[in-house]
């Protein structure tokens, strides 16, 4: 063999040696990479890979069940302290109701309690501020009160025969003119809101003397005079005992003609056109109004006492303030609202009352109205 041929042969060997080489380290690095060398230490075989991985796997595995018990943990101290929060709540709800409750106890007025103070803050008006006074006497609430007042036993005790207060009767202060006594309007409440007014002395009277002015024209005379014959009617029959059915429809169906015209005269616009209307007109027009709802009232007492109207229980015959107050307490009358330049006598009347109210009560040691 020649040394060429020789030569050949090494060269050979060496270069399957390098080949051989890189195909083991090829392999490897695929099995192993090299960024785990510097952990595992030097590349290792395929099985020593699957180990190690294994490995990473179980310890994963064991973290997982690590951290899920340390969840678990702050979950039950979670819910514990929910339930403590819970119960706080509940008590401090019960704490603050009952406080509340006593609250509104301490601060609890009963209705009677509540009346009286009222009362008393009315009557102290009433009686020191006059100035304050005009609207509520116009209207008979004042004198309202002050008969509420008297009527509560006062009348009966105070101003009985043989006390000594009975002598006010007699005296000329408390005597009421006949022109103060028709010009008093009383009424008695009805059903449905309705109430029956009229003149104490002559009571719900078969004929009405006087109109107001706004019924009073002459477009309106066919709708008075069949309103009147209409009423006298049923009254007549009232007291002569006889059935007066088909004269109280007449009677129901002629005020609501006079009802149903005179709205249709005074509607809202002509009403609230200043150019046409004037204040005046306006004035006429309440006071024709107050007097269609007596009316009314009369009316419905007519058809819930069964086609008859009171008359003669109704009527004032004496002539003082202390008998007018028991003649219309004992019959349920209260003052209605003061016709349109009647004010004057409610006045008058008022002050009367109130003197003897005062004289009344000198001896209450609370000075307050009851």
């Amino acid at each position: 063999m020649t040394v060429r041929r020789v030569s050949r042969v090494i060269l050979l060997g060496i270069a399957c040696a390098i080949f051989g080489i890189l195909l083991s380290e090829s392999a490897q690095a695929q099995l192993v990479p090299r960024r785990n060398w510097a952990l595992y230490g030097s590349p290792a075989t395929p099985i020593s890979a699957e180990i190690h991985a294994t490995a990473d796997l179980v310890r994963a595995y064991g973290d997982v069940m690590v951290d899920d018990a340390v969840g678990r943990k702050y979950r039950a101290e979670a819910m514990a302290q929910e339930i403590i929060n819970s119960q706080a709540w509940v008590k401090a709800f019960w704490a603050n109701r009952e406080l509340n409750e006593a609250q509104r106890l301490r601060r609890y007025v009963s209705p009677l309690e509540r009346q009286k103070r009222r009362n008393s803050k009315e009557w102290e008006r009433l009686k020191n501020y006059p100035e304050l006074n005009g609207p509520s006497i116009a209207s008979g609430t004042a004198l309202n009160f002050l008969l509420n007042r008297l009527a509560g036993g006062l009348l009966a005790e105070q101003f009985s025969l043989g006390s000594k207060t009975a002598e006010l009767v007699k005296l000329d202060v408390l005597r009421l003119d006949p022109k103060t006594l028709h010009t008093l309007r009383v009424r008695r409440d009805l059903p449905n809101g309705q109430n029956l007014a009229f003149d104490p002395v002559a009571g719900p009277s078969e004929k009405i003397e006087q109109w107001p002015f706004a019924l009073s024209g002459a477009e309106f005379d066919s709708y008075r005079k069949k309103y009147e014959k209409a009423r006298s009617d049923v009254i007549s029959a009232a007291r002569k005992r006889e059935d007066s059915r088909d004269a109280a429809r007449v009677l129901l169906k002629a005020f609501d003609e006079l009802d149903a015209a005179f709205n249709k005269k005074n509607t809202r616009k002509v009403l609230t056109d200043q150019k046409t209307t004037p204040m005046t007109a306006f004035v006429q027009y309440l006071a024709a109004k107050r007097f269609l709802q007596a009316r009314a009232g009369e009316v419905a007492q007519l058809q819930n006492a069964g086609s008859r109207l009171p008359e003669d229980d109704l009527r004032f015959t004496d002539n003082d303030l202390i008998s007018l107050l028991k003649h219309m307490s004992g019959n349920g009358l209260l003052f209605a609202p003061a016709e349109t330049g009647d004010e004057h006598a409610y006045h008058r009347v008022f002050d009367l009352m109130r003197d003897l109210y005062v004289f009344a009560t000198a001896d209450d040691d609370s000075g307050k109205a009851k």
